[in-house]
């Protein structure tokens, strides 16, 4: 009987659903930044939900983790850590760090990840494999999409 009681926690915890991101994300997807409020960014940079509350991704310059706990629709990133590679991107790469700690709001509809918050800032990521269409985006703006903020230069690939 005692065995019984012992199982219980395990078997409920079993049980529980992820309702984070990760379960409506591609499970081996890695989604690259595309678009910061509606601007085209040309610097490499990702983000991945490989497990309930894991989140993983690259920087410009490093790669990095995180903790998501929020139930979908919200998103909540926590405890982001990363290399501390030095390179010429480190601006861009606190950028995007920045703005992943702003956001609130995630929605997953086939291989587009949107991220947003009530402030109407929004990121946009695609999976790689569809890569190719933004391509042809950064070849009509000559790779150098902006950044809104004042003063802000566009993430490049140099």
């Amino acid at each position: 009987m005692w065995r019984v009681f012992f199982l219980v926690p395990f078997l409920v915890a079993a049980c529980v659903r992820d309702e984070t991101i990760s379960a409506y994300a591609e499970k081996n997807a890695i989604y690259e930044l595309i678009e910061i409020n509606n601007m085209v960014v040309s610097s490499l940079a990702t983000i991945q939900f490989p497990s309930k509350g894991k989140v993983t991704g690259q920087g410009p310059c490093n790669r990095f983790n995180a903790k998501q706990s929020a139930p979908y629709p919200w998103i909540n990133l926590s405890l982001i850590e990363s290399t501390e590679l030095a390179c010429p991107k480190l601006t861009d790469e606190r950028q995007y760090f920045e703005s992943l700690g702003k956001m609130t709001l995630a929605e997953v509809s086939g291989d587009v990840l949107i991220l947003s918050n009530d402030e109407g800032d929004q990121m946009v990521f695609q999976t790689r494999r569809q890569r190719v269409r933004t391509s042809r985006n950064l070849a009509r703006t000559g790779g150098k999409g902006r950044l809104p903020k004042a003063g802000a230069k566009a993430f490049s690939r140099k």
